[in-house]
């Protein structure tokens, strides 16, 4: 394959020619990178459509929750933060408002205690408890809610907030404490991009290392080195150049990348050295023609792993399975063309021919000895760990909230604790009643009808809200729920219902009442509380829940039906309207349900595909599916053992399954085609195992052991996906082996 060194010149022009449009990409790809959790989950979800009518009704619900300590409704600093929020700044050349609206406890206070409210202190207070003031009755807030532009450009209204509470006499952004999507998903970018770089340089660096500790020679572990980061930064650019915006999972792509080069190189380049010890005259052709065929079923039964990924309603897990099948395939290419034509190139110093004597290692004839002897104790024990594990994994439970993505001492972690410890609880849930439109009723007409016609319409119209109130007070009765807000929250204490003779003073105070409210109607409708619309009525309910892990949203969903579902019937006027619950807290239950179906059907479908592959290499069915059970053990053991002892599988966990699944049978190839070639040559079974043993059997180790210390030191990240992504495939690589 590689006769003459101008074919190496081809290869290697070809090659240093791709170099500059890779690293360009790659360094696009890193630049652009950005992260939206609410993005994760299609349109085609039930409740990301329902989130979206939300925010087409009402505008967007992202917003930015800021307080500090000594925060109370008599600091002065306050005020003058919120107006410094509402300036514009410069942006893409030119000035942009970040911040639409801002509100605060004193003001809010205010309006309640003055004109036309007009509430006592006491009842002020009660309206606003856990919601902008805190249980203590002091502490306070700033709610400012984001303009399109600022949602676009998060980073940009962070640091605006920033330089907001720098330019705010005695108030610097060291004291800030904040909460919202806005700051999630900067959080999000600063922990997976935070030393990031620095890992990889480790990363590089330990692998390096291990290869030339293993094939005991610099210019062999170069050349390894060299195509599996060329294949890493290929991954990179091929998101850049078909307009896939990097994330924080999609870096895992680029490690993935490179750690599988790692490997193949250094099954590659031990059938070198083998071809070397043993004399043939070509060392690099018979070093291709051997891995040719395990590298590229290797490189297809891991592809095939990556595109079970595919399959996820989970919008990262399915890029990441798509991008991660296209590189692994690529890195196979550039494995078997480029890194022998750079032995060929380069060649390094022959080791000495073997003594034939002592080519069979005491080691591999003992283990394959032993295996010949218990190989049925061994199969039991496999089997039975798999059924065990099996159960395990029946337990497992999956979670998607802010805290499985970030550090416990992360800022805004620590942030979300001190807000909900001091204000109130942060989590949305959005609950929207429908009403279809009476004729007569609030119509832009109103004003000419009877003053008998206008007093019905305020009854009925405050009637409803009278219900509304009642909807949202059996919704805040569920465990859970902290603040609720809807209309009603905004306007003077609602009259009760007529019951028996009343004073025809009462009855005029009522009325009164009445007609105070209705008219206030288009400053209701500013509230964000209520919407009148040509041919319906929507009214809104707020509630804010905890962030906590206590609380399981799938029992808080269920508890929460169950208590305003029965009441939709006792609507007045017997309209019974519409029900719509959405916002944060059933996206996040959607997508922890979701990852549990998509870690089972996605490793399902991994399992049958390569199964499938593994049969027909070995044309046998029993013994193709008897090959599995050594690369399904490890993910089953790891899977299981987290669902035996509680642990939560994030989306960095549910990755590794499938990914690990694939590139245990990379060495299970490898070692199988050894074994083929010793029974074809008329060896025993047990003579078979330590002929392939000997030929592969190092290099099993050596990329067990490079791949994996390689990629735990990302467990070090404050990014917890890819830390738990690192832990795990460290102990399912070690496992595989």
């Amino acid at each position: 394959m590689y006769p003459s060194r101008r074919f190496c010149w081809i290869v290697l022009a070809i090659f240093w020619s791709l170099v500059p449009p890779v690293m360009w990409g790659s360094n696009q790809a890193w630049e652009r990178q950005a992260n939206r959790v609410e993005d994760w989950l299609p349109e085609s979800f039930e409740e990301t459509k329902q989130l979206h009518w939300f925010t087409e009704q009402f505008g967007s619900d992202e917003l930015l929750m800021v307080s500090w300590d000594g925060c109370t409704l008599e600091d002065e600093r306050l005020s003058a933060f919120a107006d410094r929020l509402l300036e514009p700044v410069e942006h893409d050349g030119r000035q942009t408002h970040l911040f639409r609206q801002v509100w605060t406890g004193p003001e809010i206070f205010e309006s309640f205690t003055t004109e036309p409210i007009d509430l006592d202190y006491k009842s002020a207070r009660r309206r606003l408890r856990r919601w902008l003031i805190g249980s203590d009755d002091k502490t306070t807030c700033a709610i400012a809610l984001v303009t399109k532009e600022g949602k676009k450009n998060r980073r940009a209204a962070i640091e605006h907030v920033w330089r907001s509470a720098d330019a705010t006499s005695d108030l610097g952004r060291d004291q800030l404490h904040m909460a919202g999507s806005t700051y999630d998903g900067v959080a999000i970018d600063i922990a997976s991009k935070s030393s990031l770089m620095v890992f990889n340089v480790f990363s590089f660096v330990i692998c390096f290392v291990w290869m030339v500790i293993f094939l005991r020679n610099f210019k062999l572990a170069g050349c390894v080195f060299l195509t599996a980061f060329f294949s890493e930064m290929g991954s990179m650019a091929l998101m850049h150049y078909s307009g896939q915006q990097l994330d924080s999972v999609l870096l895992l792509v680029a490690n993935l990348t490179f750690v599988l080069g790692v490997a193949g190189g250094v099954h590659l380049v031990n059938y070198y050295r083998d071809a070397c010890l043993n004399g043939h005259e070509n060392p690099v052709n018979f070093a291709v023609k051997t891995a040719r065929r395990p590298t590229l079923l290797a490189a297809a039964t891991t592809a095939l792993g990556m595109v079970s990924l595919c399959i996820s309603e989970i919008t990262p897990v399915r890029n990441f399975g798509g991008f991660a099948a296209i590189s692994v395939l690529a890195g196979s290419v550039v494995l078997l063309v480029v890194l022998p034509a750079m032995i060929a190139f380069w060649p390094p110093k022959r080791p000495r021919i073997k003594d034939p004597r002592a080519s069979d290692g005491l080691l591999w004839r003992g283990l394959a000895g032993v295996l010949g002897r218990c190989h049925w104790a061994v199969l039991v024990l496999a089997l039975a760990t798999l059924a065990g594990q099996t159960m395990g994994m029946s337990k497992l439970r999956t979670s998607t909230r802010l805290d499985d993505l970030l550090s416990p001492s992360a800022r805004v972690i620590q942030d979300y604790r001190w807000l909900e410890e001091n204000v109130g609880n942060l989590v949305p849930i959005e609950i929207v009643l429908r009403f279809p439109q009476v004729p007569n009723s609030s119509t832009p007409t109103d004003e000419d009808n009877s003053p008998a016609i206008r007093q019905a319409n305020a009854e009925r119209f405050v009637d409803r809200m009278r219900y509304v109130e009642t909807v949202r007070m059996s919704a805040a009765s569920t465990e859970g729920v902290g603040a609720s807000v809807s209309a009603s929250t905004f306007v003077v204490p609602l009259p009760k219902k007529k019951k028996g003779k009343v004073s025809i003073g009462a009855r005029a105070r009522r009325k009164i009442v009445i007609r105070r409210i209705y008219s206030g109607r288009e400053q209701l409708q500013e509230s964000g509380y209520f919407l009148q619309q040509e041919d319906e009525q929507l009214w809104r309910i707020s509630l804010r829940v905890t962030s906590s892990r206590d609380v399981d949203y799938g029992d808080l969903l269920a508890e929460l039906n169950a208590n305003v579902l029965p009441m939709l019937g006792d609507a007045p006027g017997g309209q019974v309207p519409e029900i719509i619950i959405c916002g944060g807290v059933p996206l996040v239950y959607k997508a922890q349900d979701q990852l549990l179906k998509d870690l089972i059907s996605s490793f399902a479908l991994a399992l049958a595909m390569i199964a499938t592959v593994m049969m027909v290499l070995l044309r046998n069915v029993v013994t193709g599916l008897l090959a599995m059970v050594p690369n399904v053990l490890p993910c089953v053991i790891v899977f299981g053992t987290m669902g035996w002892l509680g642990f939560e599988v994030e989306i960095g966990s549910m990755l590794t399954a499938s990914v690990a699944l694939g590139i245990a049978v990379d060495n299970t190839l490898h070692y199988i085609t050894w074994f083929q070639k010793g029974r074809s040559q008329g060896f025993t079974p047990v003579a078979s195992l330590a002929y392939a043993y000997r030929h592969c059997g190092a290099a099993m180790l050596q990329t067990s052991v490079i791949c994996s210390l390689g990629l735990v030191v990302f467990a070090l990240s404050p990014f917890m996906p890819i830390a738990r992504f690192a832990w795990v495939m460290f102990t399912l690589l070690l496992l595989a082996v």
